[in-house]
């Protein structure tokens, strides 16, 4: 089969994962939505993995932030057109778009969300949770009678296996290292995080924070806030998104991970860190629970600072006896099959006019 993954060219290494599994089903993998939208090429499938994509890899809209009301119609009409042959899977990473603060941009990020989930023919969820927060948030009519498959998330295979075993390890300096992997999407977050950190009663304890995101990246305060994170005692800020080797070798060091996060869907953090033999804390938030679950991780609850610094804790006095099940999670083969096998059950039900042939 032809399949557009139009976020495929971003450095997501769990969109990398899954296009390369389906790749070794034997699937044509693409990713430019300019042959969607300025061609007559149609796709035998859409796996949307989130809805910004769409514009993300075409030359229609050269940043998302410039998102205006004719290109949500220009999207709406084509996805209309086209789902009569093409069909249309929408992954659920999260329900809702994140908020900027930015009104209005906020408000085209509503109907970008809604216009996605409205085409597709089917939902793939990495949790249960979702299922339920989709009807919560949307109109009947977008979510009724369509199928959905729930997967688990999988390892960053692509990630470990471009992993280069590092000739000079990060020094540790007996400390128990704490890292937090990931964008800080709001202060509250990076604050939540620290007081927590200050209150656990860890000796010799670092926490490592990538903090990626616009409070620590564009913000105006920025020089402000790097000052005042990096005079905290333990606490070393990056202030940027890590590249792959600088990601890999921050986990390898660390003892936990925490997935910095107090509103959330879904989070890739607790398998990141099971990839390579790591335990996370996570909120009780979204699917997220589940993951922990399926990766023997702690729960917090978010914005619970005492919560947080006992997970930390726990965490801490566990570290010899904690291990990861065999297998944590099902392979990215596993998942693609699973995909496929949704795809053509979905084929039966004649959603589309096009034929496919497995």
């Amino acid at each position: 089969m032809k399949i557009l993954i139009p976020d495929f060219c971003v450095p997501n290494t769990y969109i990398h994962d899954l296009a390369f599994a389906l790749e070794e089903l034997g699937h044509e993998v693409f990713w430019n939505s300019d042959n969607l939208f300025f061609s007559q090429w149609i796709p035998d499938v859409i796996v949307s993995q989130w809805a910004e994509g769409y514009f993300r890899t075409s030359s229609f809209l050269k940043e998302i932030t410039n998102l205006q009301p004719h290109h949500l119609e220009f999207l709406e009409n084509k996805l209309k057109q086209i789902r009569k042959k093409t069909l249309i899977l929408a992954f659920v990473h999260n329900v809702q778009p994140r908020p900027t603060g930015i009104r209005q941009f906020d408000k085209n990020l509503e109907k970008l969300f809604q216009i996605n989930y409205d085409s597709a023919h089917a939902f793939v969820h990495l949790g249960k949770q979702s299922i339920s927060e989709l009807s919560t948030y949307y109109p009947e009519y977008i979510y009724k009678n369509k199928p959905s498959l729930t997967i688990s998330h999988g390892l960053h295979e692509q990630l470990k296996l471009n992993y280069l075993p590092l000739d000079r390890p990060i020094d540790k300096a007996d400390s128990f290292r704490i890292f937090v992997p990931g964008a800080i999407r709001f202060w509250s977050e990076l604050t939540f995080l620290i007081r927590a950190f200050i209150k656990a009663k860890i000796p010799k304890k670092q926490s490592i924070i990538a903090g990626s995101g616009y409070v620590l990246e564009r913000s105006p305060l920025k020089p402000l806030r790097h000052t005042l994170i990096k005079s905290i005692p333990g606490v070393f800020l990056y202030g940027r998104r890590l590249d792959d080797k600088t990601l890999c070798r921050e986990t390898v060091a660390a003892d936990l991970v925490i997935a910095p996060r107090l509103q959330a869907t879904n989070s890739g953090i607790p398998y990141l860190a099971a990839t390579f033999g790591k335990r996370c804390l996570g909120p009780n938030v979204g699917n997220i629970p589940e993951a922990l679950k399926e990766l023997n991780g702690i729960l917090f609850e978010p914005g619970d600072i005492s919560s947080l610094a006992r997970a930390m804790e726990k965490a801490y006095h566990e570290r010899d006896r904690f291990s990861l099940p065999d297998p944590p999670c099902p392979s990215w083969r596993e998942i693609a099959q699973q995909i496929e096998s949704f795809i053509f059950m979905l084929k039966n039900r004649n959603l589309v006019s096009k034929k496919y042939k497995r």
